[in-house]
């Protein structure tokens, strides 16, 4: 049993390609039985890609991957 943990889909600007529920159904064909998405950033494709994973049988894993800089960087 394999499962991706960290995926970007094509709401990660200049990170990912991938549209949510072509990464639903490609988990669902590879028999995955949970997928990650984890978005540079954001949140906005985690509905999308919520439904399509539900649609498809795949459990559906939300993650964020966010840069963190400290105070003397800003």
């Amino acid at each position: 049993m394999f499962v991706h943990l960290h995926v970007h889909s094509n709401y990660s600007f200049l990170r990912g390609l991938a549209d949510p529920v072509d990464l639903a159904q490609m988990a669902a064909r590879l028999e995955m039985p949970a997928l990650a998405l984890t978005d540079h950033q954001g949140l906005s494709g985690a509905i999308e890609f919520y439904i399509a994973c539900q649609a498809q049988g795949v459990q559906p894993i939300l993650g964020l991957e966010l840069t963190v800089r400290s105070p003397s960087e800003i």
